[in-house]
Order: C-alpha cells, then structure tokens, then sequence
C-alpha cells in the first residue's frame, strides 16, 4: 500500500469522510481524494495532520507494504 491507500483505509475504518478528513487537517475534501487515488502527495506538514487526525504514527501512514 502507499500513503493514498494507507489514507483511504484508515479513513473509512474510522467512518469518516473525505469532508471531515479534510475539516480536521486544514484542506479540501478534494484534496483528500486527489492524496488517496495517488495523484497528490501530501507535504509533510499534511502528511504529519493526516497521521494524528487518523490516530495512527508517521511511519505507519507512509509505510509501503508488498
């Protein structure tokens, strides 16, 4: 997995929408979409909101699985 899928799963596990994603971290519910279907990168800013809106660490949202 990378970190739009990583996002994508631990999103919807939590019954969130891309909308309140959005809300809690600063951005657009557009933007959360674009990160998950892997046509944005999130900066490391986002990628560090996104983590703790997600409950999750750093390391485990960006980690890539085989």
């Amino acid at each position: 997995m990378n970190i739009g899928e990583n996002v994508r799963q631990r999103r919807t596990a939590l019954g969130k929408s891309t909308i309140a994603l959005g809300r809690e971290t600063g951005v657009t519910g557009q933007m959360i979409s674009m990160i998950e279907m892997g046509h944005r990168r999130p900066s490391l800013v986002l990628a560090m909101k996104l983590a703790e809106a997600l409950g999750c660490t750093l390391s485990e949202l960006v980690q890539e699985s085989a």
